[in-house]
């Protein structure tokens, strides 16, 4: 059969329905601009799937990465000739194969592509940000719908943002160094300090300084560790052009790699867009040569807008976060600096995505309280400059299995119980931030941005002390709430609507912050 033959007709690709686009319009997009787009192959059954009950239980064994490389490169195989058929058709070149990562790298011009999926592109303005678009569905030959999840890469509409509060001030010398955390929280002191293991940290902006990081781990009195910048999809460190983004790389490096000197860090940088999202986790899952054990993400959005804007991204991210798990790679993300209600402007509860996926661990915030001598008292994080994300999904109903037994209540705006945001918690207040070096000054940083990566130095100490991977360990921390500080003072209301933290597992700051050494024995 020919390749005309195959390709006669044109369908609606699942999925792929975008609505108008709410900003400026400007131009069509140049005709003859180059687009790599991304497609997302779909799932196949697996001789490697096991249950949601399954993953996450101490019996549990991570799947083997070369098995399933093996495995999806035959499964894969005729999928990939198809999509390859279809390109040369078109005039559109095939740049990417990788079958691991089910995904197939295909570009051309934008006037090529508006042809070969049926789409209008132009240029829009919003919020002073310039970017590509379209609005409705892309059209596909049948055959390619059945095997293709998504295609990414038209639209560069930003997707998410840092959870860092922002701030400008310099020269600052209050609040602790990251270090100081460690004794906090009990952190296991380690033969290595996290020797063994790799700690992904995501970024969608901003670059960072050799100069400020000698400068950092001097402060703190640690061995620098080996850091590695990676590009994903056009994506390059850009240290000096967004001062909030630097701050945000500065932070995540100078928390995770002081914590855990030991542990390699490494840096993937992507455009902050649905593609870059997509291509950026897929990358850090699957890449062989670093092998991350932990992927810290401190960058996040409401979670109707990816629904909305960005759902087929956010179909094949939940897969990604699902494979992860299977791999035994820990997946930590921020919870969101907006409280119960993420700016909404008819003040209704909404949590943060990706920290409501049920494969990833999301991170609040806390703020120190004067307690009896030596003893730790927190709060949650609700102050002038943020509060603790938090609250009921409205997209993952019901709870997952592990959240059985957490009396998540039903959602603030009316609806049923979902997946309860956050698991965990840690210092977020910028009262008791954390000190960092930028520009080659000290300066203060806070926000749940900085606890994911908190959270992830601590793994890697875990990892390094137990001998093993903790990977997707939710299961196994909901079973044992103890092995945490439960903090029961505060909520995250805004405007009056929110959640209030109570005993045991709250919408403000989940289960509570860490408790390293009893963490040790659990996991």
């Amino acid at each position: 059969m020919t390749a005309r033959r195959i390709f006669a007709d044109a369908v609606e690709l699942s999925g792929s329905v975008r609505p108008a686009v709410n900003a400026d319009r400007i131009r069509r997009s140049r005709r003859k601009e180059r687009v790599e787009l991304s497609f997302y192959l779909r799932r196949r059954e697996s001789a490697f799937d096991v249950t949601d009950i399954e993953l996450g239980t101490p019996a549990f064994k991570p799947v083997d990465h070369n098995a399933l490389a093996t495995e999806r490169a035959a499964r894969h195989a005729d999928d990939i000739t198809l999509i390859e058929a279809w390109a040369a058709m078109v005039g559109l070149a095939v740049t990417r194969r990788d079958p691991m990562r089910r995904l197939v790298k295909v570009a051309g011009s934008v006037e090529q592509i508006e042809h070969a999926l049926g789409a209008s592109i132009a240029d829009y303005r919003a919020d002073n940000q310039r970017f590509r678009g379209r609005a409705g569905p892309i059209f596909v030959p049948s055959a390619l719908a059945e095997v293709v999840e998504g295609i990414f890469g038209i639209d560069t509409r930003p997707a998410a943002e840092s959870q860092l509060v922002p701030f400008s001030a310099m020269g600052l010398s209050s609040g602790h160094l990251p270090t100081e955390f460690a004794r906090l929280y009990d952190f296991p002191i380690t033969p290595g300090l996290g020797t063994g293991q790799t700690i992904a940290l995501l970024e969608f902006g901003g670059g960072y300084s050799d100069n400020d990081l000698n400068l950092a781990f001097a402060a703190m009195g640690v061995p620098k560790p080996l850091i590695v910048s990676e590009g994903v999809s056009g994506g390059f460190p850009d240290y000096g052009a967004d001062s909030r983004a630097d701050r945000e790389v500065a932070l995540n490096i100078q928390i995770a790699g002081g914590l855990a000197p030991g542990a390699n860090i490494v840096v993937y940088f992507a455009r902050n867009n649905g593609q870059g999202w997509v291509d950026a986790v897929s990358r850090a899952i699957h890449d062989v040569h670093h092998r991350p054990s932990i992927i810290s993400i401190s960058w996040a959005a409401p979670e109707d807008i990816w629904e909305t804007q960005f759902s087929a991204h956010r179909k094949v991210l939940s897969q990604l976060f699902r494979e992860a798990a299977q791999l035994g790679i820990t997946i930590l993300t921020a919870s969101g600096n907006f409280g119960a209600t993420w700016r909404s402007p008819a003040q209704r509860a909404i949590v943060s995505y990706p920290a409501s996926d049920p494969f990833v661990c999301g991170c609040g915030g806390t703020s120190l309280q004067n307690g009896p001598a030596g003893q730790l008292v927190e709060r949650v994080w609700n102050t002038p400059d943020g509060i603790s994300g938090g609250g009921i999904s409205g997209l993952f109903l019901p709870p997952p299995p592990y959240q059985a037994n957490a009396a998540v209540p039903g959602h603030a705006n009316g609806g049923p119980p979902g997946r309860g945001v956050p698991d965990v918690a840690g210092v977020a207040d910028r009262s008791d931030g954390y000190r960092l070096i930028l520009y080659g000054q000290p300066t203060v940083a806070d926000g749940t941005s900085a606890v994911a990566p908190l959270w992830a130095a601590l793994i890697a100490r875990l990892n390094e002390a137990k001998g093993r991977n903790a990977g997707f360990f939710l299961p196994r921390l909901y079973a044992s709430p103890s092995a945490l500080n439960d903090v029961r003072l505060g909520d995250n209301a805004v405007s009056g609507t929110g959640y209030t933290a109570g005993a045991g597992w709250d919408p403000c700051t989940g289960l509570g912050s860490p408790d390293g050494q009893k963490l040790l024995h659990i996991l």
